[in-house]
């Protein structure tokens, strides 16, 4: 019923997101039911309209979460810049580039 998405990875964690993830879970009253049917209605019809369109497209992420994000960005781009600061100064074929995913895992945690 298109409620769920299911993904999976390689270390086999299977996971079960809900595809709607404001939407509140559980049995809805007829008022409730009648109140999400008659803005989805509107949002369908109106979704042509610039400012609908914006509304529609985003996406809100809790503050913790984005400044986290923004965070490791800025950790990242500073190792990245620090490398290419080190592979400048070096001699030239001293220091090669080393794709990420061939970099060495520094830890590993276990349950």
């Amino acid at each position: 019923d298109n409620a769920y998405v299911l993904s999976g990875s390689d270390d086999s964690n299977l996971r079960l997101w809900r595809a709607r993830a404001s939407e509140r879970m559980g049995a809805k009253s007829n008022r409730q039911r009648a109140t999400i049917e008659y803005a989805d209605k509107l949002k369908d019809r109106f979704k042509h309209v610039p400012e609908v369109r914006r509304v529609l497209r985003q996406r809100n992420v809790p503050t913790a979460i984005k400044r986290a994000s923004n965070t490791k960005h800025e950790m990242l781009a500073s190792r990245k810049r620090k490398e290419e600061n080190e592979r400048k100064s070096a001699k030239p074929g001293t220091k090669p580039r080393i794709p990420e995913r061939q970099k060495p895992i520094l830890g590993t945690t276990s349950k």
